[in-house]
């Protein structure tokens, strides 16, 4: 999914393509951040979106044939529905930014988006079936290839009841069940589309709200209960409280469901949760522990209880990422991360982007930013792993504690270099990735240190 942009914030023009891995370098005040809530607002739109036009896929019930069959190409792009949709897309994004940065709507006045009609690809893969009731119609949608079936049938009663334990009250107009039973269909479209699952942002603050999370939550709980009590105005309300951007109050309600759901039951032998015990076993050397119901502790490796603020950075770091991997993630997720190298030794930046690679090939999606040279490079190995022969491959991985499915492919990754205003696409050779400004700055540093090592022994 190809997506044009201008003026946004400090970036005048952009250009990205969604992948499974999408990296944005550059220096500071470049504007990687507004990239990374840009990408956040597409996503979280197109998975609340409630499209304003359905589409007549059924004109009326059918009487004797029980199947119903619809060309997603034919309707798509012959009969242009995806246009139609994707400016109904594009038009819910400039509306919903200035929320999810939390700025007034004049800040983005001259802002602009497109997304590009022809990079959208059908996914010709078996989707997930959705079974509905409308008035007493009971149905079932289900993909098949580049086709969507709809069909009818009294016998679905007892499999939807089963699924979703439903009390059904039937309804009498006809021509707003049609109505309803199309808007299913194009929800069901839309998900087809663009394959997306939930949205989860972990902001460059995160280490310091690991810290303030319960009390940032109560505080504004509090706010709001005067508020409502007393009958206050709302706009002071909305000055007072909503002084965050959506992915930092996003991340500070994902932390405060974190107690509930370390109580919960883990499936021990599912490979995502087995990613985030190694995290806790070759990163954190500990792990997170819920006291009273209420309060997340660190457990040190030999059994010290330590309160999150007398923790290492490290500690309040990883602690979102650790326990989405346990008890969040699914495929088709979309995991955002500013500067995942906070608080990290170099060491540790290199096994962070291994975790990100095993993630990738997991079927979690990624977006992040960095200023690391250590995780790009890191990367870069994994990805040349591709070209070694199996003989040298085993040795290069068993002598570096590499798993096997850390390796990963150029063409699965997105990356940019944020600079000047624009975006530029970065280089991918057949080395991986190639970060000219970090290139620089290392050259810069290694000449510097050569000239100084030269004038001492002269």
């Amino acid at each position: 999914m190809k997506i044009i942009f201008e003026n946004l914030g400090p970036v005048e023009k952009g250009e990205i393509e969604l992948n499974k891995l999408n990296i944005f370098c550059g220096k500071n005040n470049e504007g990687k951040t507004y990239i990374n809530y840009l990408i956040y607002t597409i996503l979280t739109t197109i998975n609340s979106l409630s499209f304003k036009r359905s589409k007549d896929f059924i004109k009326e019930f059918p009487k004797e044939k029980k199947e119903i069959k619809i060309s997603l190409e034919e309707v798509l792009f012959k009969e242009n529905y995806l246009k139609e949709i994707l400016l109904n897309i594009e038009e819910k994004i400039i509306e919903r930014l200035p929320i999810v940065f939390s700025v007034s709507k004049d800040f983005f006045k001259d802002f602009k988006i497109k997304f590009e009609y022809e990079s959208i690809k059908l996914n010709r893969k078996a989707y997930t079936k959705k079974f509905f009731l409308v008035g007493n119609h009971y149905g079932i949608i289900e993909k098949d290839e580049v086709n969507i079936k709809v069909r009818f049938d009294e016998e679905f009663k007892n499999e939807i009841g089963e699924i979703f334990d439903l009390d059904f009250d039937i309804l009498g107009n006809q021509s707003s069940e049609i109505e309803e039973i199309n808007r299913i269909i194009t929800d069901y479209i839309i998900v087809i589309i663009f394959n997306l699952k939930r949205v989860y942002s972990f902001p460059a603050e995160r280490s310091g709200l690991a810290i303030f999370y319960n009390e940032l939550l109560i505080r504004r709980n509090n706010i709001l209960d005067s508020f409502i009590r007393e009958n206050r105005d709302e706009k002071i309300l909305k000055e007072i409280v909503s002084r965050y951007p959506k992915p930092i109050n996003d991340y500070i309600n994902f932390l405060n469901q974190i107690p509930k759901m370390m109580e919960r039951r883990i499936k021990q032998d599912n490979k995502v949760v087995q990613l985030a015990k190694s995290i806790e076993k070759d990163l954190l050397y500990g792990e997170y522990k819920v006291k009273d119901h209420k309060k997340i502790i660190y457990t040190t490796k030999d059994g010290k209880e330590l309160e999150l603020y007398t923790s290492s950075s490290l500690v309040k770091t990883v602690i979102g990422i650790i326990n989405y991997l346990k008890y969040y993630a699914v495929k088709g997720d979309y995991f955002l991360i500013d500067e995942p190298e906070l608080n990290l030794h170099p060491e540790n930046q290199r096994k962070i982007a291994r975790i990100f690679a095993r993630m990738i090939n997991y079927g979690i999606n990624i977006v992040m930013t960095t200023h690391s040279p250590y995780i790009i490079n890191e990367l870069n190995n994994l990805i040349m792993l591709n070209k070694v022969s199996d003989i040298d491959k085993e040795r290069i991985m068993n002598n570096n504690g590499i798993v096997k499915n850390s390796i990963i492919k150029a063409k699965d990754i997105s990356a940019y270099l944020v600079n000047n205003h624009k975006i530029e696409e970065m280089n991918k050779g057949e080395y991986g990735l190639e970060v000219e400004s970090f290139n620089e700055t290392i050259d810069n540093l290694n000449n510097l240190s050569d000239d100084i090592y030269s004038s001492i022994e002269d």
